[in-house]
């Protein structure tokens, strides 16, 4: 159903870009109704040719603005969704096994939350040469030991990293007492 609704809004725009740019086309005097050789088509758009200045400008506002809405939607819909980066983890004569971005950040955000005292956790991750990097935001209850849940968090990512995919290179972990999302932005003077 997905594909007929994206097929029906691509051709829903091109129908309103060709009216709008006929619409701008006889009301700009680019084009003169009767030479467009369509009978009805034509008995529509002579009232746009009739248009003097106060309407002609608003008809020809609208039909702009039409014009340049159904052109985002058609660029909207024509370009193709985003894909989910791929990390490679082994590459052989067999093929190439990869892992999905979210589903590791996913699963090292788990793994971070599972540790006692870690209230919330976003990580970031890198590839590079020695393997993966992993950079991890963790919100700790005010009362934990930092150091100490650091080095919790720390090694149980790189556990459960080395466990699913054999090889990874750095595990950082930042920590911060406040909740991640109401991390405030101070301006340096």
């Amino acid at each position: 159903m997905n594909i007929l609704n994206r097929v029906l809004v691509i051709l829903f725009t091109l129908l309103v870009i060709a009216a709008s740019s006929l619409v701008l086309a006889v009301t700009l005097e680019l084009v003169a109704p009767q030479r467009l050789r369509v009978p009805l088509l034509s008995d529509v758009l002579e009232p746009f040719a009739e248009l003097q200045p106060p309407p002609q400008t608003v008809a020809i506002a609208i039909a702009a603005g039409l014009l340049v809405l159904a052109l985002v939607v058609l660029i909207a819909e024509l370009t193709p969704p985003a894909r989910d980066k791929k990390f490679t983890i082994k590459k052989d004569d067999l093929g190439r096994v990869t892992v999905s971005e979210n589903g590791l950040r996913r699963l090292v955000d788990r793994e971070a939350a599972l540790v006692p005292g870690v209230m919330e956790a976003r990580s970031e991750l890198y590839e590079s040469k020695q393997g993966l990097r992993v950079k991890s935001r963790v919100s700790v209850d005010p009362g934990s030991d930092a150091p100490q849940l650091t080095d919790q968090v720390r090694d149980r990512i790189k556990g459960a990293l080395e466990r699913h995919l054999g090889r990874v290179a750095e595990v950082a972990v930042d920590v911060q007492i406040e909740p991640l999302d109401r991390k405030k932005r101070r301006r340096v003077r």
